[in-house]
């Protein structure tokens, strides 16, 4: 960090002075070895003291440990300090590397660092600070789509695959190195903090980020070992393998036959939220601590094993088959887990490749966790609490809002435009009802491993148990489901109808009448789950209301446009409300009246009257 500079000097005890820093590495130092002890008494009073002087005339790394850590070196050269650091019941070993700018020479450092694996074996380890050389080309902010992977690249990839290490996730700055030159300026990411699986499993919860550089060149990485402290409560989950047990479908039937109470689309809310707990117990009785129950099926046949070896009998032949099949289970659950928590789709299934899966897994998990945030006045949140509190804050202010500029405007405006009109046949065609069997040829074409939705249920969830919730899920809730009828820049009037100011409709044969909502209606009211029919032979009122169509936007009332007595509904709005949004004028009618007096027709608007209504209502919202 170039101690002899001033500025670094102050820069360095100002990052000390804000953060709890128990371990500190220094490199590129350019302190000669008699200037050295002055420094560390003067800024680093009571911190233990580790340099590779012996090796670097120049300092080029220090090592300053302080509290309760004890250090043991276990490896020191002049491009990089090991020590395996003990605090309590906590171990871990950490490399602190600056490398040399010439490939030759940091190749020594790559097998200097497969020598010190050896040394640390399955132990926690952590491989961080200056590379000095990228792993890919797009780690340079040159690159521009062309440049390649050379061989110095090549042999820092050889070497973390030798290691065993990843980069560990990270906050802030993606490139850590900067030329400050106004002429070619270019920036690289040259630091990294590596580490292996070991790590992950004994430190679950770290936090990396890479901070300002301040006068220096490079950004410091700054690790906590106990980053977040609170764990929120996991949200449901729907894995796969569930289905592969044979008890699975019977907690689905057993939750989803109970009764309720209420619209289609609120019995398919409940079921779904009702049917969670019940999945929940299941899992923990039957796949609970999953890998152990693997480890100990293993452990279980290989006792079988011995004793089928010592007494071949029949009944211990059974016995070894029946807990091989239960193993063979076992582990496809866990290839399963491991395979939808990584999504890593390129792994065939039945490779069973746990320990790959494992680390998929944890890094996402690392790259997915909010570390730090910082808020408008510049302030460092790192608890849970307050991460949680400020992104409620910033999207509270910034979602929900109306912008003045939007103006609404006239359907004729939007006929002028475009120029053209689509046919009545082609409208229809457009919005025409989604089946339930187009319905599930979509839901089962679908890949089942994609991520769920917010409630927890994959499109896998669907798939396998669909006889049990399909029919509800597609046939008394398509609306949830289907293509939503899109806005389409005007609604479709009928020449032959009469028109309420309440936006009803009625077709006149005879002295029988035909009711439903206008297209103008239903474009506003959105996504229709639910129609409250009257009973047949009910009396209406012109102007009073007989029912109501449910939303997913709101309620609203339906109003007779005629008076007289209901002589049929239409029962196909029961199983199908999205008729009205589909065929407004056809299929999605609501009732039929005998009429009383064929005088209130004049009360009416005929279709280019409602036309110039329903622009008007239109330019005032």
């Amino acid at each position: 960090m170039g101690k002899n500079c001033r500025l670094t000097t102050i820069a360095t005890a100002d990052i000390l002075s804000k953060l709890d820093i128990d371990v500190l590495c220094l490199l590129e130092t350019r302190v000669q070895a008699v200037n050295a002890d002055g420094i560390i008494q003067g800024k680093f009073r009571g911190w233990r003291f580790l340099n590779n002087y012996q090796f670097a005339a120049n300092g080029r790394i220090w090592l300053l440990v302080r509290g309760a850590w004890k250090l043991e070196v276990i490896g020191c050269s002049s491009q990089v300090i090991t020590c395996c650091l003990r605090r309590g019941g906590e171990c871990l070993f950490c490399s602190f590397v600056y490398a040399c700018n010439g490939r030759e020479d940091r190749r020594d450092l790559w097998r200097e660092l497969v020598d010190v694996k050896a040394c640390v074996g399955v132990a926690p380890w952590l491989v961080t600070g200056d590379f000095n050389i990228f792993s890919r080309p797009q780690e340079s902010s040159d690159y521009n789509g062309s440049q390649g992977i050379t061989g110095a690249m090549k042999d820092f990839l050889e070497c973390q695959e030798l290691l065993d290490v990843v980069d560990h996730p990270f906050g802030g700055s993606f490139f850590t190195w900067c030329n400050c030159r106004e002429e070619n300026p270019l920036s690289r990411k040259l630091d990294r903090v590596l580490v292996n699986q070991s790590w992950f499993s004994a430190f679950p919860s770290v936090a990396v980020n890479f901070l300002r550089p301040d006068c220096s060149d490079h950004c410091p990485s700054h690790l906590v070992l106990k980053g977040l402290v609170h764990k929120p409560p996991r949200p449901f989950k729907f894995f796969g393998f569930w289905a592969d047990h044979p008890d699975f479908f019977k907690v689905v039937e057993e939750s989803w036959g109970l009764p309720v109470v209420g619209n289609p689309l609120f019995k398919l809310f409940v079921k779904l939220k009702r049917l969670k707990g019940p999945l929940k117990q299941f899992n923990k009785e039957f796949f609970g601590g999953l890998s152990n129950r693997v480890m100990e099926k293993r452990i279980e046949l290989g006792n079988v094993q011995q004793m089928l070896f010592a007494n071949p009998s029949a009944d211990n032949i059974k016995l070894e088959k029946e807990v091989r099949k239960e193993l063979g289970a076992l582990e496809r659950a866990e290839e399963k887990f491991f395979q939808q928590k990584s999504r890593a789709q390129f792994v065939k299934e039945g490779d069973q490749n746990s320990a790959y899966f494992f680390r998929s897994v944890t890094v996402r998990q690392r790259k997915n966790m909010i570390q730090c945030l910082y808020n408008s006045q510049g302030q460092r949140l790192e608890t849970y609490e307050t991460i949680a509190a400020e992104l409620i804050n910033f999207y509270s202010g910034s979602l929900g809002e109306k912008d003045g500029n939007v103006v609404s405007f006239p359907d004729s405006l939007m006929k002028e435009i475009l120029g053209c009109e689509l046919s009545a046949d082609v409208q229809n065609g457009l919005v025409s009802p989604v089946s339930r069997e187009e319905i599930k040829a979509v839901i089962f074409g679908m890949n089942g491993n994609k991520a769920p939705g917010p409630d927890g249920y994959s499109t896998k969830f669907f798939q396998v148990a669909w006889r049990i919730v399909g029919m509800l899920w597609a046939s008394r809730a398509a609306s949830c489901l289907r293509i939503s009828v899109f806005h389409r820049g005007f609604s479709t009037v009928l020449k032959d109808l009469k028109y309420a100011d309440s936006h009803e409709w009625v077709k006149v044969t005879g002295n029988a009448a035909t009711i439903g909502i206008t297209d103008h209606a239903q474009d506003h009211l959105g996504d229709v789950v639910y129609v409250e029919l009257p009973e047949v032979g009910a009396a209406v009122k012109q102007g009073d209301s007989f029912g109501a169509v449910e939303s997913v936007k709101a309620t609203s009332d339906i109003n007779s446009p005629v008076s007289g007595k209901v002589v049929e509904v239409n029962e196909e709005l029961s199983n199908s409300p999205a008729l009205v949004n589909s065929s407004p004028y056809e299929a999605g009618w609501i009732i039929k009246v005998e009429m009383n007096d064929a005088g209130e027709l004049k009360n009416l608007m005929d279709s280019e009257k409602y036309s110039k209504f329903c622009e008007e209502e239109d330019s005032k919202h």
